[in-house]
């Protein structure tokens, strides 16, 4: 059987001219092996317990990338000649029950002999910012994590000046918050953030 590369991405639809991903997929369908384009929601497992997944095929020109989105996806089944390359945001994985689900499926691909490319052991560790508090302090601002406003405030205290509050998990900027303890009471600001769950307090670079 030939070997098939499969790309895992969030979404078709976030795909744009010049990204990484979007490059890997044209060189992969340049190269030969049959490649193909998966969403996060396009995951299953039929009735014999076997994965499978709602796939759009890719081709290696613009022309070709640019109808990815258009058509209904075909059903696949995965096999040991497979390769899954998984090009995830975790940030914006989607629903809860989503995340799990991706992530149990991908370990089950591994274990049947699908290579993953990006293993689920690595998206779940990084699946949030929390996991930046295991770099070097050289590779990233001071920080701290707190997950209710008694702490937080207290760890506030230990930076001098301006911080930055942002949500434990999330991207592009969504919640992001500037606080100068020095200038006005965070107290507030930070009882919103923490509502949603942890929060990661930086200090301002």
């Amino acid at each position: 059987m030939n070997k098939r590369h499969y790309f895992l991405v969030n979404s078709v639809a976030d795909l744009r001219p010049g990204m990484t991903t979007l490059q890997l997929i044209t060189a992969s369908a340049g190269m030969g092996p049959e490649t193909h384009v998966i969403e996060l929601g396009g995951l299953g497992i039929d009735t014999r317990g076997k994965p499978i997944a709602a796939s759009r095929i890719a081709g290696c020109t613009k022309e070709n990338l640019a109808n990815i989105a258009e058509g209904p996806p075909d059903s696949v089944e995965f096999t040991h000649n497979d390769t899954v390359f998984v090009r995830l945001n975790p940030a914006r994985f989607g629903k809860p029950g989503q995340v799990d689900f991706a992530l149990w499926m991908l370990d089950l691909l591994e274990r049947n002999g699908v290579t993953v490319v990006n293993t689920p052991q690595s998206l779940q560790r990084t699946a949030t910012k929390a996991f930046l508090s295991e770099l070097p302090d050289s590779l990233r601002p001071r920080q701290a994590i707190a997950a209710d406003i008694a702490t937080a405030l207290d760890l506030i205290d230990h930076f001098d000046g301006e911080v930055v509050a942002k949500p434990v998990r999330g991207t592009r900027g969504e919640g992001v918050t500037f606080i100068d303890k020095n200038l006005s009471n965070p107290r507030g600001e930070l009882q919103e953030l923490i509502a949603k769950g942890p929060v990661v307090i930086q200090e301002c670079i």
